[in-house]
C-alpha cells in the first residue's frame, strides 16, 4: 500500500504515519496528541456521517477531525 490519508483507512487497521502534512500549527497540535512521524496507529472508529476518527497511538485514543486525518499520510505496517 503506498501512502494514503487516514480518513480512508478502514476501521480495525494499522498503519505507520509516513508524513504529516499542514503547517506548523497542525504537526505541533499532533505532536501534543503524541501523533509523530514512524508512530504506528490503530485505526478504532471512523465516525458516522463524516465525524471524527478514532486511533490508539502509545496505548492512548486520540480522536482527529476528518480534516486533520486527512493531512496524516499513512502507510500499511509491517
Amino acid at each position: 500500500m503506498s501512502a494514503k490519508p487516514l480518513d480512508e483507512i478502514e476501521m480495525g487497521r494499522h498503519v505507520n504515519v509516513a508524513v504529516i502534512g499542514g503547517g506548523h500549527h497542525m504537526r505541533a497540535t499532533l505532536n501534543n496528541r503524541g501523533i509523530h512521524v514512524g508512530d504506528g496507529l490503530t485505526v478504532l472508529r471512523a465516525g458516522i456521517l463524516r465525524g471524527p476518527i478514532v486511533v490508539r497511538v502509545h496505548g492512548s485514543e486520540v480522536a482527529l477531525g476528518r480534516h486533520m486525518a486527512h493531512r496524516i499520510l499513512v502507510e500499511a505496517a509491517p
